[in-house]
């Protein structure tokens, strides 16, 4: 997994761009954490690379986790630098806290008229780590289920339910991602 570093100063955006290894002409645009070379970033490129998903990830600025205050132009910008890398086909992912808009974001979608195809789905019990099972495994190899339990409260008093809410979240976005690479 090739590594580009990007800055507002010289490029228009924050952000580092992670090649995977085999050929692919489709992005993500990913919003992981504070800083896109900070750990969670990296478990979260490396996992999309796994998928054959090249990855752009993203934030206003170093160590700022403000996503929603990153100005538009600069994901502009961030896109027109992986056009230029041959990629043709963009998606966007959030992390973590992330997770906490899919309401407001899929009443908007309603609202609003759109080509994109999204699919949002919500879950009676999960943790702050909205994410795939395997890719929470690649961050913490051993000791997840003891981790969550610890830091979660839900993950504690439910910690099947939320388990398979990762399983399932997990299932959900390869098979997005399958269909995704399939279609265009």
């Amino acid at each position: 997994m090739k590594k580009i570093c990007f800055t507002v100063e010289n490029d228009g955006f924050y952000g580092s761009y992670y090649e995977c290894s085999q050929q692919s002409d489709h992005v993500m645009i990913g919003l992981f954490g504070d800083d896109p070379n900070d750990y969670m970033a990296k478990c979260g490129a490396k996992w999309l690379c796994r998928q054959g998903i090249n990855v752009m990830a993203m934030s206003p600025g170093k160590k700022d986790y403000s996503h929603v205050n990153c100005p538009i132009e600069r994901v502009e910008k961030a896109i027109e630098k992986c056009k230029s890398r041959g990629n043709s086909y963009f998606g966007i992912m959030g992390m973590s806290t992330a997770g906490k808009y899919v309401r407001r974001m899929k009443r908007r979608l309603e609202e609003k008229p759109h080509i994109c195809k999204y699919k949002a789905i919500t879950y009676e019990y999960g943790t702050h780590f909205v994410l795939p099972e395997s890719m929470l495994r690649i961050a913490l190899p051993v000791g997840l289920r003891l981790f969550m339990r610890l830091m979660f409260r839900s993950a504690k008093e439910h910690p099947k339910e939320c388990e398979q809410t990762r399983k399932d979240i997990d299932r959900e976005i390869r098979k997005a991602i399958k269909i995704w690479k399939r279609c265009l």
